[in-house]
């Protein structure tokens, strides 16, 4: 049986032509977003790269750059967030993020 997070995601992008305008940018250079990252690519989804507060530490993984939460100021991007232990902490930088943005 399918696992429910693999569902839940094609419902997400159950019409990807449409959506697809955007490229997909994960949250998480590490191992835990392998998974999210392997399924994304398998179905031939646009990876823009990865947010990761370690930018600085880790420039590229799996191929793809490792961005700061600043290269979501271009809002034209997807963001899958593949850490479930942090995912409400993320979650939180990223409306600030937004609620930041929306200011200027």
């Amino acid at each position: 049986m399918q696992e429910l997070w693999i569902k839940n995601l094609k419902e997400v992008l159950g019409n990807h032509e449409r959506r697809m305008e955007r490229q997909i940018i994960i949250w998480g250079a590490s191992p835990k977003s392998d998974r999210i990252f392997s399924v994304l690519e398998n179905w031939g989804l646009p990876i823009a790269g990865y947010i990761d507060k370690n930018f600085s530490n880790v420039s590229e993984y799996n191929g793809y750059p490792v961005y700061p939460i600043e290269k979501l100021v271009e809002s034209k991007y997807f963001v899958f967030v593949a850490l479930k232990a942090h995912y409400d902490e993320v979650i939180n930088q990223l409306v600030f993020h937004l609620l930041i943005k929306s200011t200027f």
